[in-house]
């Protein structure tokens, strides 16, 4: 865990200004804080979380919350399968854009849409 001299410990891109006693994880974009006190910061695909530190017990109750059917805002953005795993990076009204891991020698299973085009980019390996 990386960290400065006023007790700010931080992970992957951080920048922090006149913060103190503040802890930043993310790992998906730059995280900056400017004059924070006693904050706990944490950026994931599915979540952002911020909150006093020192009541970091109380997150248990929030997530228990998120994960219940009627609240939407609780995804997994990368969802694990035998084959490998997708991934939603962007969607919005009438598109979704994902990024496919296929294990080598695997293949996913055959499927065809009546109301929507799927263009595939292979980016590293040969599709067929």
């Amino acid at each position: 865990m990386l960290g400065d001299a006023k007790g700010n410990p931080a992970e992957r891109d951080v920048l922090v200004n006149e913060c103190e006693n503040t802890m930043i994880l993310g790992d998906q974009r730059l995280i900056a804080g400017v004059k924070l006190k006693d904050l706990m910061v944490v950026d994931t695909p599915g979540v952002f979380l911020l909150t006093k530190r020192g009541e970091s017990q109380k997150i248990k109750e929030v997530i228990d919350k998120l994960k219940t059917p009627r609240d939407l805002r609780w995804k997994e953005v990368t969802v694990y399968r035998p084959w490998g795993s997708n991934t939603i990076l962007a969607e919005g009204p009438g598109y979704k854009v994902k990024r496919l891991t296929i294990k080598p020698l695997n293949r996913m299973s055959l499927q065809m849409h009546f109301h929507r085009s799927e263009p595939w980019t292979v980016i590293n390996g040969i599709g067929k």
